[in-house]
């Protein structure tokens, strides 16, 4: 995608989710670690994303969770495009970061509007689609226990 899809992608108000969030153990990942991975849905009337879907984690004993929209690769790059990281620092960025859009270029910053901790995944959920302006049709259900 280029960096002008992107930026339509995160600003469309009419991208979202249907139906509840369950996470599941991790395949493949450290004992403890959570996961799901949904679509996202966006009316063919308001932009071309059928390749977009949101990936998260959560690691309850770490305190860690990210919540990220990635693409398929099917022209230009595939990867994240836009996500959310709390509890877990790298590239230099803090605990609490987001790879992202920021004044209609793509950066990696600390973000304002994350206010919940990464302790907390129901309520930083909220805040994630709020701040990224997805609509969900559903609940982001407890984290399971082992």
């Amino acid at each position: 995608m280029t960096q002008d899809e992107i930026v339509a992608f995160i600003r469309n108000p009419a991208k979202r989710i249907d139906g509840d969030i369950a996470w599941a153990p991790a395949p493949n990942r450290s004992v403890g670690m959570f996961n799901f991975t949904r679509p996202i849905a966006v009316p063919a009337a308001a932009g071309d994303f059928p390749d977009i879907y949101l990936a998260a984690w959560f690691h309850p004993a770490a305190a860690r969770l990210s919540f990220t929209y990635v693409t398929r690769a099917r022209r230009g790059a595939s990867g994240r495009i836009y996500g959310l990281c709390l509890g877990r620092s790298h590239g230099g960025l803090g605990l609490t970061h987001k790879h992202g859009i920021r004044n209609m270029r793509l950066a990696e910053y600390v973000p304002s509007d994350i206010t919940a901790p990464a302790g907390a995944p129901a309520a930083v959920w909220q805040q994630f689609c709020a701040e990224s302006g997805l609509i969900h049709n559903g609940r982001l259900l407890a984290v399971p226990e082992e």
